[in-house]
């Protein structure tokens, strides 16, 4: 069984508008979203073997605070999860090695919610930031994922604890 956690970046900043969209720093809400959704899935004991970012600055710090309650040292960032399309993304994840049992990815809206909806068949328009979709799929490699083979355990976001 594998599993996927989809983990949209949290809020980040507007206050500067010279700031480019990839150079968007975290807001404190974003900060104490982050921790609180790291603590809760710290909690339910789904820490992670691989963690895959965004390397846009907002995705990036969203990762490394999980990272950090995990101790986990290493997050590979990818490029293509910022600047490419779902079928880029959905290929770094079937690309991952079959020893990762759980992979976590960090990334951008609309595409979390649109591979919650593709890997799982349920319809989902919109993930809040910092909102996670845990699925887990009934196969032994990431290259066999495809439509409709993951069932969503949990969609969750910082709202729902507040």
């Amino acid at each position: 069984m594998l599993r996927l956690t989809l983990v949209r970046h949290a809020k980040s900043s507007w206050a500067d508008e010279k700031t480019k969209d990839f150079d968007r720093p975290l807001k404190e809400r974003g900060f104490s979203d982050a921790d609180l959704m790291a603590d809760l899935v710290k909690e339910k004991n789904l820490i992670p073997d691989k963690i895959i970012s965004s390397p846009a600055l907002r995705a990036k710090t969203t990762a490394k605070i999980f990272a950090k309650k995990f101790k986990i040292k290493d997050i590979e960032l990818d490029e293509n999860i910022y600047y490419k399309g779902l079928n880029e993304i959905e290929e770094i994840i079937a690309l991952t090695d079959d020893k990762v049992k759980h992979l976590m990815l960090f990334g951008h809206q609309p595409y979390i919610a649109a591979l919650h909806s593709y890997f799982t068949g349920d319809f989902l328009t919109h993930i809040p930031t910092t909102g996670i979709s845990h699925l887990s799929f009934q196969l032994n490699n990431w290259e066999a994922i495809s439509a409709n083979t993951a069932s969503s355990i949990f969609v969750v976001y910082p709202k729902m604890f507040k």
